[in-house]
């Protein structure tokens, strides 16, 4: 379930609460021929520290029918790397692009900006050293069955998370590491902080993602 403009429209609806510049090729250069790996090969990330881009050309897209497509197009003339983070999030249902990157003990930490969003232009999806990158903008398994954020819905029923998620630490843990990130949870995007969304993203000492934990509900 993934935040769009109204920060977790979806997610709210469903009962649930806030709980990657490549230097190989030039632009210009078609991609065509790069973008499906051959038979029998792991297909490569798509969000990487490569595909950082400044997003130059996109706004020209504003005016165009299919913006995705047009942002697509317009990410293939500054790189292979550029134009698999668009798909990626594109496929994701974001119409966005990677603007930034850093690592956290092995775990790539990525910037997307979006465009088109009436709010929340940014966002953070983090990049385990193998498997699927995850949406901070997701929210967390187990948010319903939590206790403390129970208790927070019950005395905040309107509230829902406004993303960003905005990162805390980084803790270590006998397997390895986790990441922390709030989410504050208000009733509009002028209005007071009713609480916040704190949840652990773990990842073993390899860089795998292993889970996440609700820290804070309310």
């Amino acid at each position: 379930m993934i935040i769009r403009a109204v920060p977790l429209a979806l997610i709210a609806a469903a009962g649930l609460l806030a709980g990657c510049g490549d230097g190989s090729r030039q632009p210009g250069q078609s991609s065509s021929a790069e973008t499906s790996p051959p038979a029998g090969a792991t297909a490569a990330p798509a969000l990487t520290q490569a595909a950082v881009w400044d997003g130059a050309g996109l706004d020209a897209c504003r005016q165009q029918a299919d913006i995705d497509a047009c942002f697509i197009r317009t990410a293939e003339a500054a790189g292979m790397k550029q134009a698999a983070a668009v798909r990626f999030l594109v496929d994701h249902d974001e119409t966005g692009y990677v603007s930034g990157w850093r690592d956290e003990g092995g775990v790539g930490v990525a910037t997307a900006t979006y465009p088109m969003r009436a709010n929340t232009n940014e966002g953070t999806w983090l990049v385990p050293a193998s498997g699927d990158p995850i949406n901070t903008e997701q929210a967390p398994d187990g948010l319903d069955a939590d206790p403390a954020f129970k208790a927070f819905r019950a005395a905040h029923p309107d509230a829902d998370p406004f993303p960003p998620a905005a990162f805390v630490r980084n803790d270590s843990l006998p397997s390895g590491q986790r990441l922390v990130f709030e989410t504050p949870l208000r009733t509009c995007h002028a209005c007071a902080q009713d609480g916040k969304l704190t949840v652990g993203y773990d990842f073993d000492a390899a860089g795998a993602f292993t889970g996440t934990k609700v820290l804070s509900g309310g």
